[in-house]
């Protein structure tokens, strides 16, 4: 559902790429966690400005346009002599599986703070690039620093999957109101103890996504809430955690408690699951198949 609230204005910093499919599909997408946030972000009526690093070959360009004709603004985005990110996806029976990626001119990635301080955010989301090989250590080493000199605004971080995550988490939690997981091998009730056991490093949200098992989330003065997933045919699940996130925060940013928040995200996410790609547009359709990898 569109939501109409043009004075508020988010940022969204991190990684960008392509999404290269090969096998069943051969087609190149837009990704990236922070570039998918920012992009659905926008689409539910807020005002999503990007901030990371893109390469100036034609893949850097196909990005920027695909970026532009959403609406996110890129006037905080660096262009750089080299190749644009890239994750390689293989489809095999109908199955999307992560072969490898190249995080191109984003490693290392610092934050220009001389640039994103001291503006009016409602929000400032982070992607860390927790999922990228080599995670935020490698992708983004100064992020703990960066959290910090923003935490005027309301701060979210995508802390994905692994131990890096955990181990980020003890750091920059006491600066975060939303800090996202993806844990969906566990149980209900690991993910309320995992919640519970988080909350009490953070004042802010803690939400779980859980894949087909839907999503959990958490504050001390709400407690811990189960949320289903809504069961629709599936053509891609790239995005739909991304999806989520930015569902959840659009959501947060209109008023919504925690358990409309939840619902929110939902529902983005199930619309995303409805596509092959995280998102498109009449630039993507145009070009996602001009970009084929050799």
């Amino acid at each position: 559902m569109k939501r109409e609230c043009p004075l508020q204005r988010v940022l969204v910093v991190g990684d960008n790429c392509l999404d290269c499919y090969r096998g069943e599909v051969e087609a190149w997408y837009p990704g990236g966690n922070a570039v998918n946030v920012a992009v659905y972000l926008r689409r539910q009526g807020l005002a999503s400005s990007y901030h990371g690093y893109l390469g100036d070959d034609a893949a850097g360009g196909y990005l920027r346009a695909a970026l532009e004709a959403e609406g996110v603004d890129l006037s905080l985005v660096e262009v750089l002599p080299g190749a644009t990110g890239r994750t390689f996806v293989e489809v095999r029976g109908g199955e999307r599986v992560f072969v490898g990626d190249d995080p191109g001119v984003q490693v290392p990635f610092r934050a220009d703070l001389s640039r994103l301080q001291g503006r009016d955010y409602a929000l400032a989301h982070f992607s860390g690039f927790t999922s990228w090989d080599g995670g935020a250590q490698r992708c983004q080493p100064a992020l703990v620093t960066e959290l910090e000199a923003l935490a005027e605004a309301p701060l979210s971080l995508d802390f994905s999957e692994g131990e890096e995550g955990e181990t980020l988490f003890t750091e920059v939690g006491g600066l975060l109101t939303c800090a996202f997981f993806s844990r969906p091998e566990l149980t209900d009730r690991e993910v309320e103890r995992f919640i519970l056991s988080r909350l009490k490093q953070t004042r802010g949200f803690v939400v779980v996504t859980r894949g087909a098992r839907g999503s959990a989330g958490g504050r001390r003065q709400e407690g811990v809430i189960f949320q289903a997933a809504e069961q629709v045919p599936v053509v891609d699940t790239l995005g739909a955690g991304d999806a989520f996130i930015a569902g959840f925060l659009g959501g947060m940013l209109a008023g919504e408690a925690l358990v409309g928040a939840l619902a929110t995200g939902t529902r983005l996410a199930t619309q995303v699951l409805g596509q092959q790609g995280a998102w498109t547009n009449a630039v993507v359709r145009a070009r996602c198949r001009s970009f084929l990898p050799p």
